[in-house]
């Protein structure tokens, strides 16, 4: 699952899960946002079949995934969260506004 840490909390006490419908910004640790947009998660993009299984699943850098966000090069998406690279905010679509 695609998650964000909340400042100043640790553990699972401080993820916040990315759902269908929460809108995120994703910014360069120290510069520009990168992508700001609702998240619209597919499950055919750069699906493999697991081994024994005739399940299939996206793949991004090597590792199995739930979803990537629709549109995305599966690298690039899983990046955002893997890398260390960029922080995040995360919208969450049950909020009211």
């Amino acid at each position: 699952m695609w998650a964000l840490m909340q400042d100043g909390k640790s553990g699972y006490e401080g993820l916040v899960l990315l759902e269908a419908g929460d809108h995120i910004e994703v910014f360069e640790i120290e510069g520009p946002k990168v992508y700001d947009g609702i998240v619209l998660p597919d499950t055919s993009i750069a699906a493999m079949q697991r081994p024994g299984s005739t399940l299939r699943q996206p793949v991004a850098l090597g590792r199995w995934a739930h979803w990537i966000q629709s549109g995305f090069n599966a690298d690039i998406w899983a990046g955002y969260f893997c890398s260390g690279k960029y922080r995040g905010v995360i919208h969450k679509a049950t909020e009211s506004t």
